[in-house]
């Protein structure tokens, strides 16, 4: 439990490591600190991640107790301690730039499967993500298949090459957003765009047919291949009875 003079805030330093980049850990970070009226940051680093809270003791203890009970369930930490830190008297939570040091310890993420709501997304009539292949958010989408580095940010996939456009850049700035800081986020306007090549000339899809025309050609031809960000995958259908 934090001491100090009744009723005068005080700051504490939470380091956190294991699987915390990637998994809609900062944006819940922040929503319970904003719940609990804290100030403070949280932020990525090569460790995992690295938050500092200031307010009332008791609200800081409760804070520093539910990030454990609490987590997003993608989360794992293997790895949390504590220790006091000087009051700024600062009066808002923010999500700030990314450490570039501090040692290792953060793990990087396998891909999350798509979530019901980008599903929604994709297959909703309108909107930006209306049959766009790449929807993703903060709990769902890309992650160790696009990854360069840790820290856990944009410049360090391969969507760094993807300017996020005005919607969505709002959205990633956005707190009531599910897409609030999630890295991998894009669209059709401003994202990776699907593409399909016949005899080794590229032929340009929109990215709501590729898929189907791509399932087409697979019904045509016995092997196929497919890449997905910076993977080849073979695809093939069975040409010949399977054994009885």
């Amino acid at each position: 439990m934090l001491d100090g003079i009744p009723g005068a805030p005080v700051r504490m330093r939470i380091d956190i490591s294991g699987v915390v980049q990637g998994v809609g850990f900062r944006p819940f970070v922040f929503r319970l600190a904003t719940e609990l009226g804290l100030a403070g940051f949280v932020c990525n680093a090569p460790s995992g991640v690295v938050i500092e809270a200031e307010g009332p003791a008791d609200a800081v203890q409760d804070f520093a107790d539910r990030l454990h009970r609490d987590a997003p369930s993608p989360a794992r930490i293997t790895g949390l301690t504590q220790s006091p830190a000087p009051v700024r008297s600062v009066a808002d939570f923010a999500v700030v730039d990314s450490l570039q040091s501090g040692g290792g310890g953060g793990l990087p993420l396998a891909d999350l499967a798509t979530c019901a709501d980008c599903r929604a997304d994709i297959f909703a009539r309108r909107g930006r993500h209306a049959g766009y292949a790449f929807t993703a958010c903060a709990v769902c989408g890309p992650r160790f298949s696009v990854l360069d580095d840790l820290p856990y940010d944009r410049e360090r996939t391969a969507l760094a090459g993807f300017p996020l456009c005005p919607a969505c850049l709002r959205g990633y700035r956005d707190p009531a957003d599910r897409r609030f800081h999630a890295e991998t986020q894009a669209c059709a306007v401003c994202g990776p765009a699907l593409s399909l090549i016949f005899d080794v000339i590229p032929r340009q899809s929109p990215a709501k047919a590729a898929p189907i025309t791509a399932s087409e050609a697979v019904r045509q031809a016995p092997i196929s291949a497919a890449r997905h960000w910076r993977i080849a995958m073979p695809i093939c259908r069975r040409v010949w009875p399977m054994p009885s």
